[in-house]
């Protein structure tokens, strides 16, 4: 289901924020009617356009917000049960360019990249590191993730992983 994104009607008039120097717990987001919601950077009330972020709802409803710029992922968390025009925090997860989310167990998973699930993925094996090698067919890009985290990593919690 695609989660909408809705922008005040002044947000331009709003300060847009120093992204190398925000605090990232002081952006929050508002869930709205039919699945869509407000995300903003309180202290100036700037709300983001949806050009400046990339959103994923992972399995169990959560929605996975890649945030260009600064280039950090955030965790809208308990998303379908939060309170219609309530202030929520996010949850940091990480500034790694890529993240791995487990769906279930076993090999199924995904990679999300810049916001966007990698496509065409294939096993390339493990390293002397510990770590299960991926490469994308599409882009030819390698995704490095724990043996940890591939064998164990709690279902639809995005974690942070090494990349191209």
């Amino acid at each position: 289901m695609p989660i909408l994104v809705w922008a005040q009607k002044d947000s331009a008039a709003a300060k847009k924020p120093d992204f190398s120097r925000i605090n990232l717990t002081d952006i929050k987001w508002t869930r709205a009617e039919g699945g869509s919601f407000w995300f903003y950077y309180k202290p100036t009330q700037y709300f983001f356009t949806t050009q400046e972020f990339e959103t994923r709802t992972l399995d169990n409803a959560d929605v996975l917000v890649y945030l260009f710029e600064p280039g950090y992922y955030l965790l809208l968390p308990d998303f379908a049960s939060a309170k219609l025009n309530v202030e929520n925090a996010v949850e940091p997860v990480t500034s790694r360019s890529a993240v791995f989310v487990r769906r279930g167990v076993g090999a199924n998973f995904y990679i999300i990249d810049h916001g966007l699930i990698v496509q065409n993925l294939e096993r390339i094996g493990i390293n002397t590191a510990r770590q299960y090698v991926f490469r994308s067919r599409s882009s030819d890009k390698r995704y490095w993730i724990e043996e940890s985290d591939f064998m164990a990593a709690p279902v639809s919690r995005p974690v942070g992983i090494l990349s191209e």
